[in-house]
């Protein structure tokens, strides 16, 4: 009885997450895993950087060392956390294709395996033919 479920309990579960894992993109808010006000951050960051390390004539005196300092670090983590927003959604959206492509898997192995079982001919002990 539960051999004859796994199979297509296994395919339907893992047809499910693939659908899913491709229709998760245009469901789900982009700007849940970004915000306004990251975005808003990192063009500040950004910003600063580019004043503090700017070598022009209508730019202000040079900044100091510990000023540039300071305006990379704020940089590398808008970075940090720009690309941690980016993966973040990607990762998900593969772990669903992924895992829906393993139910497939031991859904189709399982249906083959049962099959190949019930397929053996099996012997007769009195006549000693198969049948």
């Amino acid at each position: 009885m539960i051999k004859q479920l796994v199979p297509p309990l296994a395919s339907g579960i893992g047809l499910v997450l693939l659908v899913l894992s491709f229709v998760w993109p245009s469901i789900t808010d982009p700007n849940a895993v970004w915000t306004a006000d990251q975005a808003q951050e990192r063009a500040d960051a950004f910003a600063v950087l580019h004043s503090q390390s700017c070598d022009c004539q209508a730019c202000q005196a040079p900044a100091s060392d510990e000023a540039q300092k300071q305006a990379t670090e704020r940089m590398r983590q808008s970075n940090v956390a720009f690309q941690a927003a980016l993966t973040r959604r990607s990762r998900f959206v593969a772990t669903l294709k992924w895992s829906g492509i393993a139910f497939v898997t031991i859904g189709v192995i399982t249906l083959v395996a049962t099959q190949k079982s019930t397929d053996k001919p099996s012997l007769d002990l009195e006549t000693g033919s198969k049948s």
